[in-house]
């Protein structure tokens, strides 16, 4: 999953929490232009992959998938 930090209606944080109550081990990549050192330790202290701050390359991008999907095989 993709999230951003700040999404209409619900945080990205907040999203994130409820998902690890379903699904724990559902691989989350943060990217966002507004996270500071608090929203970054907490997103990836609750588990997520990478929070990646805009602007972000193709490279990063591509890096943060295939260490979630990496993650994810882990698990299967």
């Amino acid at each position: 999953v993709i999230l951003d930090v700040l999404m209409p209606d619900i945080g990205g944080l907040e999203l994130q929490r409820q998902l690890a109550r379903t699904r724990p081990l559902l691989p989350i990549i943060f990217i966002t232009a507004f996270a500071n050192e608090r929203d970054e330790a907490q997103a990836m202290a609750a588990g997520a992959v990478a929070m990646l701050r805009k602007p972000v390359t193709e490279g990063i991008i591509l890096q943060a998938l295939r260490s979630a999907m990496s993650l994810k095989a882990l698990h299967e």
